[in-house]
């Protein structure tokens, strides 16, 4: 791993072969890392300047830390950018002596023959009084991947659009270098595991189950409220010991057969059914591998999961509906429903008058609420005085009404003030 300072390492570190570079062959030339027009102000009149100009995602590596968190949000990877270097080596000195380009061939064989940044290179230049104040800290040394440097070959137009950024800034001769790779590791600790004590290993035949479709144990065209039993029609369905999973519960059917399972959704946990779109898995269950508890049963294990299958349960009024008016003409209604309405869930009242030759209909949005429950708040400013038929729809899933024995809607309703 390595820190934040290893960009200024590296830097550091080139810099420092170079001057090496030049010490060897007794060569009077300095070697900084300044801007390009920060050279003049310097009175760099000999040497070479490294500039680093641009950074880049290392293709490589960048995507080799991920996942850095499981599906809680916890951290199980230290997070790690990988990063290529991009320098601009300039050369300053007596054109009428070629020294730049003198400069720039010892400079040259210098990093093709020390083209890596060894680990103890980097500890010495580290520890040495020019960088140990702010660099003291850098564990570039201990990273996994040692840094290479290799040329680049930019043509001239490149080269020039890269001189034209510095402002008034007269050009020198240059040569480009990538120093490849720079890891950075982010400062996080992530969570670390107990370490695992035995390891068992078993195997199941594989089982196919299909639920093609489910529907109401009465009558398969009728709709499907939370007192209901369903259907669940598929294949597969009988082998081993089969749960059905609704929301987070997973309950036991109430009867079950190779193609047909039964399931009373009174003995889903209210928690977990809602009205609306419901989703609905057959679970196989197999206990096998050491138990929870010493001298226990095998604890259970999953052992094959079939497709998800949609249903609608239709909303059910519970109680009869209050309103009431207050001073200012705002009707407030209150509804009764089963099962539990999720906070974020979209809820409407359709009322629609019963005795009158223009019936007067409504439309009520219930407003954001701030937790879930079993009681909706519905408020209209100056509706007519009368009684209406009421349906509660939640998510688009509607509660039925009830008829007389001549076919006529009478309930529930609900009369307004």
């Amino acid at each position: 791993m390595s820190n934040y300072l290893s960009l200024a390492a590296v830097t550091a570190t080139l810099a420092n072969v170079i001057q090496e570079g030049f010490v060897e062959h007794d060569v009077n030339a300095t070697v900084t890392h300044l801007r390009p027009n920060d050279i003049n102000n310097n009175n760099l009149s000999r040497g070479v300047n490294a500039y680093l100009y641009q950074v880049t995602t290392n293709a490589a590596w960048r995507n080799a830390d991920m996942p850095t968190r499981n599906s809680a949000g916890k951290l199980i990877t230290r997070p790690r950018v990988a990063l290529d270097l991009h320098y601009l080596l300039s050369f300053f000195g007596d054109e009428s002596k070629l020294e730049t380009q003198r400069f720039l061939g010892l400079t040259a064989s210098t990093l093709h023959a020390r083209s890596i940044l060894t680990r103890d290179k980097i500890r010495s230049v580290i520890a040495s009084g020019t960088y140990s104040s702010y660099l003291g800290d850098s564990n570039l040394a201990d990273e996994v991947e040692l840094v290479k440097f290799t040329p680049i070959p930019l043509s001239l137009e490149e080269l020039s659009k890269l001189w034209s950024v510095f402002f008034q800034t007269q050009y020198n001769l240059s040569i480009a270098y990538q120093a490849t790779v720079v890891l950075i590791d982010a400062d996080m600790a992530p969570v670390s595991p107990l370490p695992v004590r035995t390891a068992n290993f078993y195997t199941t035949p594989y089982q196919q189950i299909v639920v093609d479709k489910v529907v109401n144990s009465l009558d398969s065209l009728q709709p499907i409220t939370p007192s209901d039993t369903i259907r669940i029609i598929g294949s597969g369905l009988d082998a081993g010991t089969m749960m059905v999973r609704i929301g987070d519960a997973e309950v036991s059917p109430t009867t079950s057969s190779p193609n047909e399972l039964t399931l009373d959704l009174t003995t889903v946990p209210s928690a977990s059914l809602s009205a609306g779109v419901q989703g609905l898995q057959v679970v196989k269950k197999g206990s096998f591998g050491a138990p929870l508890v010493p001298g226990g049963d095998p604890a259970p294990h999953t052992v094959a999961e079939s497709n998800v299958a949609p249903f609608v349960v239709r909303p059910v009024i519970t109680a009869a509906i209050t309103a009431s008016t207050d001073v200012d003409d705002v009707t407030t209604i209150t509804v009764s429903v089963a099962p539990t309405v999720a906070m974020a869930q979209r809820v409407l009242l359709l009322l629609n008058e019963t005795a009158s030759s223009t019936p007067d209909s409504y439309a009520l949005l219930a407003p954001a609420r701030d937790a879930d429950g079993t009681t909706i708040v519905f408020t209209v400013k100056g509706a007519k005085a009368a009684t209406f038929l009421a349906r509660i729809q939640v998510d688009g899933a509607e509660s039925l009404l009830t008829r007389d024995a001549d076919e006529n809607y009478n309930g529930p309703t609900v009369t307004l003030p």
